[in-house]
């Protein structure tokens, strides 16, 4: 029985995916080198931090990601590396923009995210999940009255009228302004936009 084997294609892909990965350990990380051995690695000159930055300046500048696996030894000793690593995970402008962007969709959907500065305690509905929560309390709250609506109640409406048409603008203006942004990018980048539908 005999297999037919065809040559390999030359042309290039259409929309070629490939992985670039990075073991990110010093020169000396070797095994089974008696003048390398694990005792002496502190004692031994490092090389990672400066051939790390450059890699990441290459990487920025060819627009290239890449996946980066960081011996532990190397990760202990040089927390501003491993930084410059974790920054450069998003760096160029189409990350930037995706990750405004949803910090934005993110904050008017729930709130800020953790770790963010909160806006003032005393604005009333700044995000529609605190929304969605005040006009379920306020639902309740005139659904059980036995009798026509307080001022209170009616101005507390009015309150979260004008807070959902706060909310209505900033939606609108994510959409026209921050998505066009992003998709001008994706599109500069020969990805498809995002839509929202």
């Amino acid at each position: 029985m005999t297999a037919e084997l065809s040559a390999p294609s030359l042309e290039r892909p259409a929309d070629p995916h490939n992985a670039f990965t990075v073991d990110l350990e010093e020169w000396f990380h070797v095994c089974g080198v008696e003048p390398l051995r694990f005792e002496r690695w502190a004692t031994l000159p490092s090389r990672v931090e400066p051939t790390t930055r450059w890699l990441l300046d290459a990487l920025d500048c060819a627009n290239v990601r890449a996946t980066f696996f960081i011996v532990g030894w190397v990760a202990e000793r040089s927390a501003p590396m491993l930084q410059a690593v974790r920054d450069a995970g998003a760096a160029g402008p189409l990350g930037d923009a995706v990750a405004r962007l949803d910090t934005k969709f993110a904050a008017l959907e729930s709130g800020p995210r953790p770790g963010a500065r909160p806006g003032p305690a005393s604005v009333p509905a700044d995000n529609f999940t605190r929304m969605n929560g005040e006009l379920a309390g306020l639902l309740r709250i005139i659904d059980g009255a036995d009798r026509a609506s307080t001022t209170q109640a009616v101005r507390a409406v009015a309150e979260l009228d004008r807070a959902r048409g706060r909310l209505a603008a900033r939606w609108a203006q994510l959409r026209r302004r921050d998505l066009a942004e992003l998709n001008r990018l994706l599109r500069a980048a020969g990805r498809p936009a995002v839509g929202l539908e």
